[in-house]
């Protein structure tokens, strides 16, 4: 099992498109991902609150807890190692105003940069994201996340 908590593990949001922004603070023991999407029409708008997880372990399920400022999707993506040659995969997920635990195995997420039918089951990861895109949210929208205990693992949550 894998604890990407607070300060243990590399999180940042240096991930963005170039009219997005995003900012991380620790606040209240949870990382407080604060972004803003570009305005316009759809282009690909995104910022991305992205923690560095590397090691050899197999992880088949991405275990957290989050809320939002307001109900809204989110999209959970991985990257396997190798991640720049489009080895990433997502899973929508939904977030409220309360505080919840939410458990996803890999086998329910989808290919975010491929079309394949295969599904990662048991596997090493490069990165996990939470990420605030145009698939889920209006251009020129700005809003706040919080997460906390982000826990890798084998086996039921």
């Amino acid at each position: 099992m894998i604890n990407l908590r607070d300060g243990e593990h590399s999180w940042d949001v240096g991930e963005h498109s170039a009219d997005s922004t995003g900012k991380l603070t620790i606040e209240g023991g949870a990382m407080r991902f604060a972004y803003r999407l570009g305005p316009g029409i759809p282009s690909g708008q995104y910022a991305a609150l992205a923690g560095r997880v590397g090691g050899g372990d197999g992880v088949e399920r991405v275990t957290f807890t989050a809320r939002a400022d307001r109900p809204m999707r989110v999209s959970l993506q991985i990257r396997l190692p190798r991640g720049s040659d489009g080895r990433r995969w997502r899973r929508s997920v939904y977030l409220e105003p309360t505080a919840r635990t939410v458990s996803v195995a890999l086998s329910e997420f989808e290919p975010a940069d491929m079309v394949t039918t295969r599904r990662p089951i048991v596997t090493p990861l490069d990165s996990v994201l939470f990420v605030v895109d145009t698939l889920n949210s209006a251009t020129g929208s700005a809003g706040t996340i919080w997460v906390s205990d982000v826990t890798l693992g084998v086996g039921q949550p």
